[in-house]
């Protein structure tokens, strides 16, 4: 911002140092605009327990709970929601993949490899029925082992699920000229 001078050089001194200490006072220490009182940020909408929880994220103020572990059981719990929530939340659930067929022995016979665990998104999962809390059990599946001699094929991968959702595991892959599995992914054949 720039002020111009008049022609008194001596009034324009000090009408300029005037001017200048306002500018430094008022803006430079943060006094231009009056900052507002320390308002907390408002209760979230809804209330969960469950998994890894990473803070809201920038924009779009939803809280991620990530489960990993395939270690028996988890639980996902809703400990209470507000009038003002829609009542849904948003789902992804992804199952293990399958494992690759045998390794090829001797060189040449080719083995498939493994196929993606399935996946499941419910972007309306309902939760607005309550009671709360309300516990919803979730089971993370792990990736299927290798193949091994007798058989050759690989494992499938286990299910994931979430509630009453259900990812499928991967197939597990073939080993030469043997058919990869069926799964949420097939399996890759193995050729000859």
């Amino acid at each position: 911002m720039g002020a111009r001078s008049s022609k008194n050089t001596t009034q324009n001194n000090r009408s300029d140092g005037h001017l200048l200490e306002y500018f430094r006072k008022s803006f430079i220490r943060g006094g231009g605009a009056n900052a507002g009182p320390n308002i907390p940020p408002p209760p979230p909408l809804i209330a969960a327990t469950g998994g890894d929880i990473n803070g809201l994220e920038p924009g779009n103020n939803y809280a991620y709970h990530t489960f990993t572990s395939t270690v028996g059981p988890s639980t996902f719990i809703i400990e209470s929601i507000s009038p003002q929530h829609p009542g849904f939340i948003d789902v992804l659930v992804v199952a293990g993949g399958g494992g690759g067929g045998k390794t090829a022995v001797p060189v040449g016979n080719g083995s498939g490899g493994g196929g993606a665990g399935g996946v499941v998104r419910h972007a309306t999962y309902n939760v607005s029925s309550g009671p709360y809390p309300l516990t919803i059990p979730v089971s993370v599946g792990g990736g299927g082992a290798g193949g091994i001699s007798s058989p050759n094929i690989g494992q499938n991968g286990s299910d994931s699920t979430f509630g009453g959702l259900t990812a499928k595991g991967g197939g597990g892959g073939g080993y030469f000229g043997i058919a990869g599995s069926p799964g949420g992914s097939g399996g890759g054949g193995g050729g000859y």
